[in-house]
C-alpha cells in the first residue's frame, strides 16, 4: 500500500505487475481510456513519500519486468528492464570488473527504474554523479501508451537531454520500461574509516574541513546518536574499547589504487584526530564493511517502522552545513518530535527523520509541518528542497518551495504537458 514512513497513505483503486513491456503498454492504454490516473511503482524502498496510489489511482508496479541483458566490459554498458535491482546489476557488471556505481551498495530492493525516476547520486551520498549522467538510451512509455526510445548526455550535434530530463522526474512523465546503463570499473582497493565523536557539531565541523582534501573520497557522511543508537553495527563500531564512547559517527570511505588509498587514508585518519575525533577505527574486514554500509542504506526504513514519521532530504552548501543542522533540532524540538540526521557531507545533503514520539498515533500535522520547515530553511540560504531521493509528496505546500519562482514551477509545467498533457501520471506528486 505505501513505503516506509509515509504519512496519510491510501489503498489504491488497484495494482497492475506487468511481466513484459507489451502487458505494460496494455496497462497504460487501458488507464489513458478510461481517465483512470496513473502512479507508477519501483521497488517500494522509498521513506520521502514516494509511490503512493490514492483511492482513485492506478498503481502499476514494475518489478516483474526485471530481466538484465548481457554485461559489454569492453563498450562498458549493460541494458536492464525497470524492476532490475540495483545491486542485481551491480553483481552482473562486477562478474567482468565493473560495477554501476551508483545507489545501495547491498541489501535493498531499489529498483533500477525507481533509481532513475529520483535521479539518485553515487554510493552512500558521495559526490559523484547521479543516475542520469549513467542512462545512455531510455525506454519511456507515454500516457498514450507509445513506447519511445530517449537519449541520455549531451547528443552531438546539439538538441535536449530527454533522458536527463526523465531522470529525477519523480514518475510524472511516464513509465521507465528499460535503460542502457554506462558502467564504470571498480576500484583497486576500498578503505572505510570510521571516526567517533562527542556530537554533531564537532563531527559535521570535521567533515567540512575533510571534504577539501585532495583524496580520492567516495563517500563522507556524518549520523547522529539516534541514528547510531537504532543501527546496532553502528553502535557497536560507535562503542569500541573506550569508556568515553560517543553516540556520533563519521564515515569516510576511500577507493581508487592501492597505494593511493593506503596514503590518502592515513592522511584522512591524522585529519580526522586533529579536527576533535575521539577515537578512528578501520573496518577493514569486508563482510563487517557491506554490513556496515547495508545498515546504513536500511536505517530510515528501519527508524521509521511503526511511527508516524517523514523524512526531510534538502541540499545545503557547506558553509551552511552546520548552522542547517542546528536549525534542524530547533526545527524538531518545536513541534514536539524526534529527528535522526545523517549528513552526506560530500553532497551536502541532510537527511532528517523526524518521528512523532512514543507509539503515538498522532503528529502527522507537526511531521508534515517539521518538513516544509525544513525545506525553508534550505532555501534561506539558497539550498534545494531535495537531494538524491526526490521531493516526494510531503514538500508540496513549503513556503517558498527551495526558491522555485513562479515561471521555474511554469517550466516544468510546460513539460509536463509535453510529456504527459492530461495529467494522468503521478498526479500527487504536481505543485500546483
Amino acid at each position: 500500500r505505501g513505503d516506509g514512513g509515509v504519512v496519510g497513505e491510501a489503498a489504491p483503486a488497484a495494482v497492475v505487475l506487468p511481466g513484459d513491456e507489451q502487458t505494460l503498454v496494455k496497462a497504460v492504454r487501458f488507464c489513458h481510456q478510461h481517465g483512470l490516473d496513473i502512479v507508477p511503482r519501483g521497488g517500494a524502498t522509498s521513506v520521502r513519500g514516494g509511490a503512493i496510489g490514492g483511492s482513485e489511482s492506478v498503481v502499476i508496479a514494475t518489478t516483474r519486468l526485471n530481466r538484465i541483458g548481457e554485461v559489454h566490459h569492453r563498450d562498458r554498458m549493460v541494458e536492464a528492464e525497470a524492476g532490475a535491482m540495483l545491486m542485481a546489476i551491480d553483481r552482473a557488471a562486477a562478474g567482468k570488473g565493473l560495477r554501476l556505481g551508483v545507489g545501495p551498495r547491498v541489501g535493498s530492493p531499489a529498483t533500477l527504474g525507481g533509481g532513475i525516476a529520483k535521479d539518485i547520486c553515487g554510493p552512500a551520498g558521495g559526490a559523484g554523479a547521479g543516475m542520469a549522467a549513467r542512462v545512455d538510451v531510455l525506454r519511456l512509455i507515454l500516457a498514450d501508451g507509445e513506447a519511445v526510445e530517449l537519449r541520455g548526455g549531451a547528443p552531438p550535434l546539439g538538441g535536449y537531454d530527454l533522458a536527463g530530463v526523465v531522470a529525477g522526474s519523480e514518475g510524472t512523465l511516464g513509465i521507465i520500461s528499460k535503460a542502457t546503463l554506462r558502467l564504470e570499473p571498480r576500484p583497486e582497493a576500498r578503505r572505510l574509516i570510521a571516526a567517533r565523536f562527542k556530537d554533531v557539531d564537532a563531527a559535521v565541523a570535521a567533515a567540512i574541513v575533510l571534504g577539501r582534501y585532495a583524496a580520492p573520497i567516495a563517500a563522507l557522511d556524518v549520523v547522529s546518536s539516534g541514528f547510531v543508537a537504532g543501527t546496532p553495527v553502528f553502535a557497536e563500531i560507535a562503542a569500541g574499547d573506550a569508556d568515553d564512547a560517543a553516540g556520533v559517527l563519521v564515515l569516510a570511505e576511500l577507493e581508487g589504487y592501492a597505494e593511493e588509498v593506503r596514503l590518502a587514508g592515513d592522511a584522512l585518519r591524522q585529519g580526522l584526530s586533529e579536527h576533535g575525533a575521539l577515537a578512528c577505527e578501520d573496518i577493514a574486514d569486508e563482510e563487517r564493511c557491506q554490513l556496515a554500509w547495508e545498515a546504513f542504506d536500511g536505517a530510515p526504513a528501519r527508524l521509521a517502522r511503526g511511527r508516524v514519521a517523514g523524512i526531510s532530504d534538502v541540499v545545503v552548501s557547506a558553509a551552511a552545513l552546520q548552522d542547517s543542522v542546528r536549525g534542524l533540532d530547533e526545527i524538531a524540538k518545536r513541534h514536539g518530535l524526534e529527528v535522526v540526521t545523517c549528513i552526506r557531507a560530500g553532497a551536502g545533503a541532510i537527511q532528517s527523520l523526524f518521528r512523532a514520539p512514543g507509539d503515538a498515533t498522532e503528529g502527522a500535522v507537526q511531521v508534515h509541518a517539521a518538513i516544509n520547515e525544513a525545506v525553508a530553511l534550505a532555501a534561506e540560504g539558497g539550498g534545494l528542497a531535495t537531494g538524491s531521493f526526490g521531493a516526494g509528496v510531503l514538500k508540496t505546500a513549503s513556503a517558498g518551495y527551495a526558491g522555485l519562482s513562479a515561471a521555474d514551477i511554469g517550466m516544468q509545467l510546460e513539460v509536463k504537458a509535453a510529456f504527459d498533457g492530461e495529467g494522468i501520471f503521478n498526479r500527487g506528486k504536481v505543485v500546483t
